[in-house]
């Protein structure tokens, strides 16, 4: 459907009315929003538009006492956003979430998809010609940022077996073998290096992720975070509704620093 990857948002956006307007394809693109949002697939345009939920620290660290959710950056990308929801261009949709982003996918009934390496066994599964490229950025805009995450494994305080858990996890899950395993139950990229050697000589999507990846941004992983994920969804999908971004993200960043502050 796209022989090329777009340039730009504003490319993206084209060739997929391109494709709408020729009865290709039913949706411009495919990113989850839902009826309360979803400020984790949102925040690579939110980013590339400039907005942030919180400023950084001297070292680089987020800070939760600055909320930038309603900084005149971020409202300059909510009004981005904005333009792209349900009253303008409808590339963003409340209708498409978690269920649905990527079976409209591979059902051909959205040719982008913006996801992560959880949804390639499904694409693969259904047989849809695909390729996998950095998340593009608006025009004159900063780089598209995708949070990025990390799985892990974690020790019980209180376990009776200590010296075996703490064996198990310093000393077998951290085998190539393991790691070889644990990609193949799902394509994402290995924490072990001689593991990305072993699956990369088979999977080019490995080094595709690794390359969509480069201008991400660590998910914070500070516990005010928590208080993030509701308002600011509940914003976005305000915002895609056609509501006021100004309103809608300061009405956000009200409630994430009444809910840090409680």
């Amino acid at each position: 459907m796209v022989p090329d990857a777009p340039t730009s948002m504003e490319d993206l956006i084209s060739k997929g009315e391109a494709l709408v307007k020729d009865g290709k394809t039913q949706n411009i693109m495919s990113l989850q929003v839902g009826q309360t949002g979803d400020a984790y697939h949102i925040y690579p345009l939110f980013s590339s538009g400039g907005g942030s939920f919180f400023a950084p620290t001297a070292n680089g660290d987020p800070d939760p006492k600055n909320v930038t959710v309603d900084s005149p950056e971020s409202i300059a990308a909510g009004k981005m956003i904005g333009a792209i929801g349900e009253k303008g261009s409808k590339a963003l949709k409340t209708s498409i979430d978690g269920t649905n982003a990527i079976p409209l996918f591979f059902n051909k009934k959205a040719p982008f998809l913006i996801s992560g390496p959880w949804a390639v066994a499904d694409i693969k599964k259904a047989g849809v010609k695909y390729d996998i490229s950095p998340i593009p950025a608006w025009e004159g805009g900063k780089p598209a940022s995708p949070f990025i995450g990390v799985n892990g494994f974690y020790l019980a305080s209180k376990g009776k077996n200590k010296a075996l858990a703490q064996e198990f996890a310093a000393n077998y899950l951290t085998t190539k073998d393991v790691q070889v395993a644990l990609y193949k139950a799902e394509p994402r990229r290995p924490a072990l290096t001689a593991a990305v050697e072993e699956v990369k000589a088979t999977d080019p999507d490995i080094e595709k992720f690794q390359a969509a990846g480069k201008d991400g941004t660590i998910l914070p992983a500070i516990p005010e975070m928590g208080q993030v994920w509701a308002p600011f969804g509940n914003a976005e999908a305000a915002i895609v509704r056609g509501d006021d971004p100004q309103k809608a993200l300061e009405g956000a960043a009200k409630a994430i620093r009444d809910g840090i502050g409680g």
